[in-house]
This record gives C-alpha cells, sequence and structure tokens, in this order.
C-alpha cells in the first residue's frame, strides 16, 4: 500500500531525514486530540522537555494547526507557526505552512504531511523528499 504524507516543519537546523517503516502509519485515531493534548519537543531532545515544549492548537473548523514553543512558565518563546490544514486522515494531517518560503527542485512551495506514529510520536515528511523519508521524530513530553 502506498501512502501520501505533507506537511510543514519547524527549523532547518533540525531537519533529519530518517528512514519510515509501516509503523510509521499503524496509528489508527483521533490525530488532533494527541496532537493537541500533547507537549512536544524533538524525540532527541527528550530532556529538554523540562526547559521548553511545543504546544499545537487546532481551530474549531479544523482549518487551521498553530505550533507553538513555550517555555514552563507558558512564555511564548521563538516563532510560532500557522498551517493550512488540507486533510485529516487517521494517521496524519495534510497541510501547507502559511508563509512558507522553502521550495522543491521543481520551484514549488514546499508542502508537509505531519505523521503520527504513536501518541508519543510524529514526524514530518516532505512531499518532495523521497517516499517514506521523514524528519527525526517529535516526542510527546506528556
Amino acid at each position: 500500500m502506498k501512502n501520501i504524507y505533507l506537511i510543514t516543519f519547524l527549523s532547518l537546523s533540525s531537519v533529519v531525514l530518517t528512514g519510515c517503516n509501516s509503523t510509521m502509519t499503524n496509528f489508527n485515531g483521533d490525530v488532533i486530540k494527541v496532537l493537541t493534548d500533547g507537549e512536544w519537543n524533538w524525540a532527541s531532545n527528550k530532556d529538554t522537555c523540562n526547559k521548553e515544549i511545543q504546544t499545537i492548537e487546532v481551530n474549531d473548523s479544523k482549518t487551521l494547526m498553530t505550533m507553538k514553543w513555550k517555555d514552563l512558565q507558558g512564555e511564548i518563546i521563538g516563532e510560532s507557526y500557522v498551517y493550512n490544514i488540507h486533510k485529516i486522515s487517521n494517521s496524519q494531517l495534510m497541510v501547507d505552512m502559511i508563509g512558507e518560503k522553502r521550495k522543491s527542485k521543481a520551484n514549488e512551495i514546499v508542502s508537509w504531511n505531519l505523521i503520527i506514529k504513536s501518541p508519543k510520536l510524529y514526524c514530518w515528511h516532505r512531499t518532495d523528499w523521497p517516499e517514506l523519508s521523514c524528519t527525526q521524530d517529535m516526542y510527546n513530553c506528556n
């Protein structure tokens, strides 16, 4: 079965392509609840969960997603990112980041999939990357 992934991403300095495997799409649940209930950080930096977290909000009509980095007092640190949500499935969101400047080799603005691997992990796949490639995982600190 061929899987399609799409969404935008936070920081080029944090991009690490990793192989995706069949467990990538085994999650079958409420994607929005998993994302909005979580407090996230890069899986390679789990120890930083006690310093800063990423929160995700989705509007009531499920058309916009906002990602914010916050310190433990709830103060926003750094930039916030807003995405148009195009599709929600059992394991992923297909989105475009508002204000995205990065372009594919075909000179098109890039699109992304946010892929839920489990209630504790998600990753990003850029649609112009090789099939099944993904950033490093984001880890749910909760």
